[in-house]
């Protein structure tokens, strides 16, 4: 009796280690059919993402524009591709001005309206010789309101250098970038020829973000003219200031209200 009681205690005993093992691998296959699962959601909604946004950069550079003031693309003389109005702009002072910033933005607007709702984004366009430093010819921030049912806010931004763009996209969480490389032109002040310029296009899209969370810290908001920003000077007010005395690390916006 004793010979069959101890068997049939290790035989319940193995049952139950079976039992054990089943069961760990149940639910690691379930953990992992899961995990799968929610790894390739966020794969396609990436993809789909980075999709979106290349179309609609695109889209925006290439757009069609009005050549006579005040006529829209349907009754205007003459029409011309966005890209091209940006280069002639730029040409003369290697600047743009308000006028072309703000066609450069109703176009950006109308491309990115099915995502607005829903995310900020950040564009930007900067040259990228080697022969120069960078220099940013706009900056463009696309950002939700403090309050929930209020319209979204929009700026024009400066930054010292690339960094400053950096820091700010990493502060505001998981952001997806594109980019996309253009010619301009500039005017060489020695031979009077148009000398061509490389640049890049480059937008960044996250998920809504109240801006004053991160306030002071990788963005100031002023209502200086950007111009007078001047990022070697530490008493501008919310400078971060580096060891250097810099104000490095933040962005510079004001606010459009137009």
């Amino acid at each position: 009796m004793d010979s069959m009681s101890a068997k049939g205690q290790a035989a319940v005993t193995d049952a139950l280690f079976l039992l054990l093992v089943v069961g760990i691998l149940s639910a690691s296959l379930t953990v992992f059919s899961i995990q799968y699962g929610s790894t390739i959601q966020k794969y396609i909604s990436s993809q789909y993402i980075i999709d979106f946004e290349t179309s609609a950069l695109k889209t925006m550079l290439y757009s069609t524009v009005s050549r006579d003031s005040g006529k829209t693309v349907y009754d205007a003389k003459q029409v011309d591709y966005l890209l091209a109005v940006v280069k002639e702009d730029y040409l003369d002072d290697a600047d743009l001005n308000s006028t072309t910033k703000d066609i450069l933005r109703s176009a950006l607007k109308i491309s990115m309206k099915p995502l607005s709702s829903s995310f900020d984004y950040l564009f930007l366009i900067e040259t990228t010789d080697l022969s120069r430093e960078n220099d940013f010819v706009l900056i463009y921030l696309y950002s939700s309101p403090s309050l929930p049912g209020e319209a979204h806010l929009e700026y024009y931004c400066t930054a010292k250098d690339s960094l400053n763009i950096q820091r700010f996209l990493e502060s505001v969480g998981s952001f997806v970038p594109v980019a996309s490389g253009i010619k301009l032109s500039k005017v060489n002040e020695r031979n009077k020829n148009a000398d061509s310029v490389s640049a890049i296009a480059e937008l960044a899209l996250w998920v809504g973000t109240d801006l004053n969370s991160i306030r002071g810290k990788s963005v100031v908001f002023t209502e200086n003219e950007l111009s007078t920003i001047r990022f070697d000077d530490a008493s501008n007010i919310g400078c971060n200031a580096d060891f250097t005395g810099s104000c490095a690390g933040w962005l510079a916006c004001k606010r459009i209200t137009n």
